[in-house]
């Protein structure tokens, strides 16, 4: 496996920890946990994170979003789309909707409250990321040929819909 697929592993299994045990059970991925857990069980695993490994507000509200654009953004840096005569660089599309979602939350048109170090955390992952890829092998449209590879990006990129919040 090649390295940057370990880390985006690494940073997508530390996410899901994070929304796991600290995160609301209303978000997408504690909901199909609740399915094959009892809500007791989870809150008991909850209740015992919060007290034997406290985190810090940034680690729990703002650090999942930073992992998911570094793993995003890690697994896209050798694809882009190609819509018309135009074409999109992959790399891009994890801190555009990051920060573009935080613009929403400022602006009412999503649910969620506007946060500076949400915004922050995503641009630093993304540019860490960039900076590992820089020497990236030639890049591909992801359609054309659709490979494993490029199902893997795209389905990372989707696994942000994981965190959304019902209610």
């Amino acid at each position: 496996m090649r390295k940057r697929y370990k880390w985006a592993l690494a940073a997508l299994l530390i996410s899901l920890f994070i929304y796991v045990g600290y995160r609301t059970e209303n978000t997408v991925i504690n909901e199909m946990l609740l399915m094959l857990i009892s809500a007791e069980s989870f809150a008991a695993l909850q209740s015992w994170l919060t007290q034997h490994l406290p985190l810090p507000e940034l680690a729990i509200y703002s650090l999942p979003g930073g992992l998911w654009v570094f793993a995003s953004s890690l697994l896209a840096s050798s694809y882009f789309l190609k819509i018309g005569k135009t074409s999109l660089n992959l790399s891009w599309v994890p801190v555009i909707f990051a920060v573009g979602l935080e613009v929403f939350q400022a602006t009412g048109i999503t649910l969620g409250r506007f946060d500076w170090w949400d915004v922050a955390v995503s641009v630093v992952a993304w540019a860490v990321a960039r900076l590992l890829t820089m020497k990236s092998e030639k890049q591909h449209n992801i359609l054309a040929p659709l490979t494993v590879e490029g199902i893997v990006c795209l389905l990372t990129i989707a696994i942000v819909s994981l965190a959304h919040v019902h209610r």
